[in-house]
């Protein structure tokens, strides 16, 4: 619901959040989706973004 009020910021520290907190890439991914059916593709691709980044700053991916 962040991403649907635009609140990418509030959206950023919360993945953060749920990464320090022990939630799965996999978790994270279903939080994509949810943005996609409530916004739309747009948003989707945001959350995806902002996962992305989360996950890479985490260590858990590389670019």
């Amino acid at each position: 619901m962040l991403l649907a009020m635009g609140h990418t910021q509030a959206a950023q520290l919360h993945v953060r959040g749920a990464l320090k907190a022990g939630a799965a890439p996999r978790e994270l991914h279903g939080i994509c989706e949810t943005a996609a059916i409530v916004g739309g593709m747009p948003m989707f691709s945001n959350a995806v973004d902002i996962v992305y980044d989360a996950l890479r700053e985490a260590g858990l991916i590389e670019t």
